[in-house]
């Protein structure tokens, strides 16, 4: 029309862009190549808005959605038990450093888990789960409690506070029995209740 270049399709025909030359199909701005198809796949220099044109600086994929804009890793082929569905890789010139990946739970290939993993040295491990129960694992990939920690080193939890006048506090409560473990700027206490005839079983530093 004068002032922009177009190419276009009526609506009885597609539009089919060819490339014979290996380099394929380049798109760009101002004499910079911003996508380029070839037979290895699409590359994208810069950034890539979905649903938006206005991304953000620091993003090089932004998904805008009115509702609630979802990203979804789907497994065509079928699946067993111990199946991976798919990873979410956090990398470093090649290398990964870390992971989030969903796997088939059982069986019934009915049931899924969500694993966490990080890299110490060259080996790449599981460290967390969240299983189908909704039960938490570390260190352990069946995890049988809410939350199951396993170690073979000497310390498997760590309650701390953050200052002095800040008791931290491990508390287990029912209808007749009780878990109280309670450090505090004046002392420290250790409880465990009994049933409804008052059996329990108290210590304490004086203080």
């Amino acid at each position: 029309d004068g002032t922009n270049h177009r190419i276009e399709a009526d609506a009885n025909r597609p539009l089919v862009i060819t490339a014979y030359h290996s380099t394929g199909i380049l798109l760009g701005t101002s004499g910079n190549t911003k996508l380029q198809v070839n037979g290895s796949g699409i590359a994208v220099t810069g950034t890539v808005g979905i649903g938006t044109s206005n991304i953000d600086n620091n993003a090089k994929l932004h998904i805008e959605d009115s509702a609630y804009p979802i990203i979804n890793l789907d497994r065509s082929s079928l699946s067993a038990d111990g199946n991976h569905l798919g990873y979410i890789n956090f990398q470093n010139n090649g290398d990964i450093y870390g992971y989030i990946g969903a796997w088939v739970e059982d069986l019934s290939e009915t049931d899924g888990e969500i694993r966490f993993a990080t890299q110490k040295g060259t080996s790449l491990t599981d460290k967390m789960v969240i299983n189908s129960d909704g039960n938490v694992g570390i260190g352990t990939n069946a995890p049988t409690h809410a939350l199951h920690v396993l170690t073979t080193g000497n310390k498997g939890f760590f309650l701390d506070r953050n200052a002095g006048n800040n008791a931290a506090n491990l508390n287990e409560f029912s209808t007749h029995y009780s878990l109280s473990i309670k450090t505090r700027a004046s002392g420290s206490n250790l409880n465990f209740g009994g049933n409804s005839s008052g059996t329990w079983l108290q210590g304490t530093d004086g203080a």
